[in-house]
């Protein structure tokens, strides 16, 4: 794997427990479902599945998941979730540069803004991957972030987002790179123990820039949806060749 820094880390779910509630994962599994378009139960990919809260929805509706993250951690909480709910995921803990599921796949999904943190090169290896795991005519469902939005709002309001959970504190500060179209975060995480500082680099291209991105791995980008309820989200919906 590359060197980056995009895993969802312990402290992460730490600030992030309070909105990712049981109640919004439902509606996410939904939506995924509804993106994909799928008749009836399907074999599914959840590239960079994370804890599975996505993953293990999918599978207690009858579907079979591939569920792939890098984070052994992560596999671990995908497996209690798994557990918890009376399901059963592939869970595998592997490289999406590298992994290619077989056999295909009639869906796959990179959800919660899980693609775009490697290099140029790296991202589309990803792509290309995936487009190796997945059947002809299969959906792809990418949730990325608009760069328009999202450069327009940092400039218009560069503080940095503070998040506390009891004696923990998160700082990001953020700005938009637009040479490499990237959305760069500085984040700094403090506690009464220790202090930690990592950089997350996410690739955001403009959006006439997708359909060609998408091609050259094999896809062809069929929708650009706008959720109502997040002006910064865009989901991608793209057909295997």
């Amino acid at each position: 794997m590359e060197a980056f820094d995009a895993r969802f880390l312990a402290d992460d779910h730490r600030f992030h427990e309070g909105y990712l509630t049981e109640e919004r994962a439902d509606l996410e599994a939904a939506e995924v479902l509804g993106l994909l378009g799928l008749d009836g139960p399907s074999r599914i990919i959840d590239a960079g599945c994370g804890d599975g809260r996505i993953a293990v929805r999918l599978a207690s509706l009858g579907h079979d998941v591939v569920a792939i993250d890098a984070d052994p951690d992560q596999i671990a909480r995908a497996a209690q979730g798994a557990l918890h709910r009376g399901v059963q995921l592939d869970l595998r803990m592997a490289d999406l540069t590298v992994e290619v599921v077989d056999p295909p796949a009639a869906g796959a999904l990179l959800w919660f803004t899980t693609f775009g943190f490697l290099s140029d090169k790296g991202n589309a290896r990803v792509l290309e991957h995936l487009r190796g795991g997945l059947l002809e005519g299969a959906a792809l469902v990418i949730d990325t972030l608009d760069p328009v939005v999202v450069a327009d709002e940092i400039g218009s309001d560069p503080e940095s987002i503070r998040m506390v959970s009891g004696d923990w504190v998160q700082e990001d500060v953020r700005r938009f790179d637009p040479v490499t179209e990237r959305l760069v975060v500085d984040r700094t995480v403090r506690s009464p123990d220790s202090f930690t500082r990592r950089q997350l680099r996410l690739w955001l291209p403009q959006r006439q820039r997708w359909p060609s991105v998408l091609d050259a791995a094999g896809f062809d980008l069929v929708e650009v949806v706008e959720p109502p309820d997040d002006a910064w989200a865009i989901r991608l919906v793209a057909e295997a060749r």
